[in-house]
């Protein structure tokens, strides 16, 4: 409906008019928008929010015998996740330092997740990285964010480019999330552990994810939405059910996975959706 109102405006408008002053929506939606914001970040204080891991932690001592993660027909109980956390945690504590940064190759598959959650529980920041880059992409982003290691599959992988006490202290991001680079050289930008967390306890996003028991891992770890997608579920007692790349541009394998009797929810692009009805119907 508001995309539909921006391209009446954009229309209408005079040729000579700048995009960047057409109204996208009415004035009222955007100032309610905007309240609604203040009105969450003032109720949210982060002195009392419960770190990633212990959250996922709590919920594995509470529901350990939940799916946690499902990958064709293979699954993880909570219980057997945090196991297997503790386990890469005691494997990556004789090679990595607090203060190292750890590119992270983001296959879609259980060690993926599990070595995201060892880094987050070790308090280490990582650096997501799709597989499917470019090799010369792939070793600017371990450069540029100086990585000491990167992890691929159950590999610890040293980084040649690695570049001793360059790290600063200053910043203890969560992760470091490099944009797609389609302006010019890819930048990397911080995101707080605290970040993520204020978006996981937005009441609307509870509210709209009420009753779906199954979450989809849909977009690759080079999305910002794809920490969504991972933590909302792990932190909620939900499944977060792995999808491999292939079934995006495979609709019938896609359907099938989504044919079976479970309640779904999931952050999909118009055009797969689209795709999906389409096929089905």
């Amino acid at each position: 409906k508001n995309f539909i109102s921006f391209v009446i405006n954009i229309v209408s408008s005079d040729i000579t008019e700048k995009i960047s002053n057409i109204q996208i929506a009415k004035h009222d939606l955007i100032e309610n928008i905007k309240l609604n914001e203040k009105r969450s970040l003032e109720s949210f204080n982060s002195r009392l929010v419960t770190p990633l891991f212990d959250r996922v932690k709590n919920i594995a001592e509470r529901y350990p015998n939940n799916v946690a993660l499902r990958l064709n027909d293979s699954t993880i109980t909570y219980e057997q996740l945090i196991e297997l956390v503790e386990e890469r945690v005691d494997l990556l504590s004789d090679y990595l330092k607090s203060d190292d940064v750890v590119g992270v190759i983001g296959f879609k598959e259980f060690e993926t997740i599990i070595n995201i959650i060892a880094l987050v529980k070790m308090g280490i920041t990582y650096v997501p990285i799709d597989p499917e880059y470019p090799e010369k992409r792939q070793r600017f982003i371990l450069s540029d964010a100086n990585c000491s290691w990167y992890l691929s599959h159950s590999d610890i992988i040293i980084n040649s480019s690695y570049k001793t006490n360059s790290n600063s202290n200053l910043s203890k991001p969560l992760y470091i999330l490099y944009t797609s680079g389609t302006t010019g050289t890819p930048k990397g930008v911080m995101v707080p552990e605290i970040g993520i967390i204020r978006m996981l306890e937005d009441s609307k996003l509870n509210k709209l994810s009420c009753g779906y028991e199954t979450f989809l891992q849909l977009n690759s770890l080079g999305f910002d939405i794809s920490e969504l997608e991972i933590w909302f579920p792990l932190t909620n007692g939900k499944t977060l059910e792995i999808i491999p790349k292939d079934y995006i541009f495979e609709t019938d394998k896609l359907l099938n996975i989504l044919s079976v009797n479970r309640k779904y929810g999931s952050i999909m692009s118009f055009t797969l959706l689209q795709e999906l009805f389409s096929y089905s119907s």
